[in-house]
């Protein structure tokens, strides 16, 4: 019987070794195995024969040992929150055993924060990706802004003021709100990024062929590639302030009837 509290031969012998003395049992504490990595990552790994290096198929092993000329081999599972992302191997040769031991352990670890920072970087990329999916299909204007500078646009942007992506992307917003709306907007923008809580705001933008829309502005700060910037929504409510404003008129004209009578 082996001792190997976290799963991990312990002691000076190698799985090798074990498996010529005939050792059938592993003894790991349930306790420290459900602290790290976790019951349920070794379950899903097929029990902890397999988690723990069991998996490699001995005829396999001994061939590779054999063919190169090797002492043993070492397996180590590399996981983080239930999820094993990466194995490493050492082989020891015989002619060259294992030194350094300290050395190899800082490299082990390395390699798992840069695996750790790769798959970071890859689940970054694919939300993105379906961020601007999602975003590009929205029928308002979706902005997002950094220093009042247009990092992206969705497709619905040139469907209500004609401009396209090309003609935005690194263009300030403030230059496409009517000159009375700017304070207001850069007003709002900055209280935005102090964390003041700034409601829905009303301002006037031009069209590529200037005309004037009225938009919601709708702003909230997130974090790309490590910076704050801000994901702004333009609601077009240009027709319903018309509407507003035709049936003020209406009231007005009627009031005005009712007192000539």
């Amino acid at each position: 019987m082996n001792v190997g509290t976290s799963a991990a031969i312990k002691g000076g012998v190698s799985t090798d070794d074990l498996r010529k003395l005939g050792c059938q049992v592993e003894l790991s504490n349930t306790y420290h195995l459900h602290v790290r990595p976790g019951d349920e990552l070794i379950k899903r790994m097929g029990g902890l024969h397999k988690f723990s290096g069991g998996f490699v198929d001995k005829f396999v092993e001994k061939y590779i040992t054999e063919k190169l000329n090797l002492n043993n081999i070492y397996y180590m599972g590399l996981s983080k929150d239930q999820r094993v992302y990466g194995v490493v191997i050492i082989f020891e040769k015989n002619t060259n055993p294992l030194e350094n031991i300290p050395i190899i352990e800082n490299f082990i670890n390395q390699a798992s924060i840069e695996l750790q920072r790769r798959l970071a970087e890859n689940a970054l990329r694919e939300s993105e990706y379906r961020y601007r999916g999602l975003v590009s299909q929205l029928p308002e204007i979706i902005v997002r802004l950094k220093n009042d500078i247009i990092k992206f646009v969705n497709i619905s942007t040139e469907n209500i003021i004609g401009y396209t992506s090309e003609e935005l992307i690194g263009s300030n917003i403030v230059d496409f709100i009517c000159d009375e709306y700017k304070p207001i907007f850069i007003r709002n923008i900055k209280r935005k990024f102090l964390g003041d809580d700034v409601q829905d705001f009303e301002i006037d933008m031009y069209t590529k062929q200037r005309k004037k829309k009225t938009f919601l502005v709708r702003a909230n700060v997130s974090i790309f590639d490590n910076e704050p910037e801000l994901i702004t929504v333009f609601i077009d409510i240009t027709d319903r302030k018309l509407f507003e404003d035709e049936l003020r008129n209406a009231k007005e004209l009627a009031e005005k009837a009712n007192n000539a009578k």
